[in-house]
């Protein structure tokens, strides 16, 4: 076997395991945007390292059984990769195409609307973002009733961090990485927990105080604990997201900044995951050209 080609699925699981621990203990802001690119990263070296994994099936192609020679990868591996690389992408698929279909349908109903703030005449308590161009913050009548003005500040900055941090971009790639390959649930569980807590700190700064923040946040929550319809995945939902560990964090000190060697480590392990793929890339294309009669 290529000991190359696996290296990439190791790092994967690897990071599957270690990121949330890791990315929990950081910055919200930083451990949110740092975990999102080691997704991506390790979520395309594994893509990668499938695809180079099914393609040494070419060994069964007739015109190489010719040389009687095989790749030290056996079928059946082979087959398996090819399997796990095709329900990966049909899941990416039908995850990419959901959430552009909500965004879709989120952004023509707030077309008309000629400021930030969209008020829906809904007396279910609910407040999200919708990403876009322009962005817009979606609060309910039921919201606004159960806020104080006060409240009501915390909770446009919270939703307004979201729009300004591009949190949509965020969990749009963790969630695609998740589809791609589930063991990465658990990292895109994190950064979303990652990005209210991003949107809470902003808040607090913005109206300089932490416990109004918290209290804010569970004035909202408490008002929405009836069950509500799901909002978008990329319309972050101020009251629906660990609610309790966010008002704890919140009457906590503000968090001290992320060491240097987490984001030096985090830096030099995308850069391992996308070694290893340049060099199982070359190794295969060196053994596929050996057994090509031409």
């Amino acid at each position: 076997m290529i000991v190359s080609l696996y290296l990439p699925i190791a790092a994967l699981v690897l990071f599957a395991i270690a990121g949330p621990v890791v990315g929990i203990r950081l910055r919200p802001v930083r451990g949110a945007w740092l975990l999102t690119v080691a997704t991506a990263v390790t979520s395309v070296g594994y893509t990668w390292s499938l695809l180079l994994i099914f393609g040494t099936l070419i060994d069964d192609v007739p015109s190489v059984w010719a040389n009687r020679q095989m790749l030290p990868v056996p079928d059946s591996i082979g087959i398996a990769a090819g399997v796990l690389l095709g329900a990966g992408l049909l899941r990416a698929l039908l995850v990419t195409r959901k959430r552009r279909k909500l965004h879709r349908e989120l952004h023509d109903a707030c077309a008309d609307a000629d400021d930030e703030l969209v008020v829906l005449a809904d007396p279910q308590p609910q407040a999200f973002t919708v990403p876009g161009h322009p962005g817009r913050i979606v609060v309910s009548e039921g919201m606004l009733r159960a806020l104080s003005p006060a409240h009501r500040r915390v909770l446009l900055a919270h939703e307004r961090e979201h729009l300004n941090g591009r949190h949509s971009s965020l969990l749009a790639v963790v969630s695609t990485a998740a589809a791609i390959n589930p063991v990465l649930v658990p990292v895109s569980r994190v950064v979303g927990f990652l990005c209210e807590r991003s949107a809470d700190e902003a808040a607090a700064r913005a109206v300089g105080d932490r416990r109004l923040a918290a209290q804010a946040l569970a004035v909202a929550a408490l008002a929405a604990a009836s069950p509500a319809p799901p909002v978008a995945p990329m319309a972050s939902a101020f009251h629906r997201h660990a609610v309790r560990r966010r008002v704890v964090a919140l009457q906590a000190p503000a968090p001290s900044r992320a060491h240097r060697f987490v984001i030096v480590f985090t830096v030099a392990f995308c850069a391992a995951v996308l070694v290893a793929d340049l060099v199982a890339t070359d190794e295969l294309v060196d053994l596929v050209a050996r057994l090509l009669p031409f």
